[in-house]
């Protein structure tokens, strides 16, 4: 049975999921833990940035692909969408649910995933833009970390990397070019995201190309992530 609830403002129903083999053993905390925690994270937004949670992987590493998260309530399961780079964009925030604190389970083992954020910078609407662009995205993106400290226990030193993630239905191999002087350097993604580093120090301002116009440009902390799934434990001890 699916479930009407609010998400971040927004009517949506989420259709039923069921989690596969012994929920005890799987990834799990409260929805008090998350519904919390996840607020908290959404009002971390200054002008055109903003946080949003993510789920990643033990180690500090994307979570699989197939990663899903299932609210176990009362009144039927219901799945919250985690997107191809983690991110857990609608999850739903309800009275009904926070009065009946139901686990939110993962389908991965226990002390395998953690929760943190992820800071959306401006995307360039176009395929050309300055490296200044990204420099000052990244210098307001660390901002926002700083500001953000102390929400779930995350621990966030200045990152220095961004991330673009493309769209899936894209059949071109996203591609990102800096052309600096004499020394032009091309990242190529894998599975429509990639990684690159930099470097806000340089006198620079080349040109950067990509193969197409991503759908965002995120920044993670480098940091110790406070284990969100990590027991399932019906109580938010982490937060008062």
């Amino acid at each position: 049975m699916a479930l009407a609830v609010t998400g971040f403002g927004e009517d949506i129903t989420l259709p039923p999921v069921r989690v596969d083999g012994d929920a005890t053993k799987k990834a799990s905390k409260s929805y008090k833990f998350c519904w919390s925690a996840i607020r908290e994270v959404n009002d971390v937004r200054e002008d055109r940035f903003f946080a949003e949670p993510i789920i990643e992987a033990k180690g500090h590493k994307l979570a699989p692909a197939n990663t899903t998260l299932t609210i176990q309530s009362q009144n039927g399961d219901i799945n919250v969408p985690v997107s191809r780079d983690g991110a857990v964009e609608n999850f739903p925030i309800s009275s009904e649910l926070l009065a009946e604190n139901p686990l939110v389970v993962a389908n991965k083992t226990k002390e395998s995933l953690d929760l943190t954020l992820q800071i959306r910078i401006p995307v360039p609407n176009q395929k050309r833009f300055k490296y200044s662009e990204l420099v000052a995205g990244l210098k307001e993106a660390n901002h926002l970390f700083r500001k953000a400290l102390g929400i779930l226990g995350i621990f966030a030193p200045q990152t220095k990397d961004l991330t673009f993630v493309f769209a899936p239905a894209s059949t071109v191999r996203p591609a990102v070019t800096v052309l600096w002087k004499g020394s032009p350097k091309t990242t190529i993604g894998d599975d429509g995201m990639l990684v690159i580093r930099i470097d806000e120090s340089t006198k620079e301002d080349p040109d950067v190309l990509v193969t197409e116009i991503p759908e965002k440009i995120v920044a993670i902390p480098q940091r110790r992530s406070e284990r969100l799934l990590s027991s399932c434990d019906q109580e938010a001890t982490h937060l008062r």
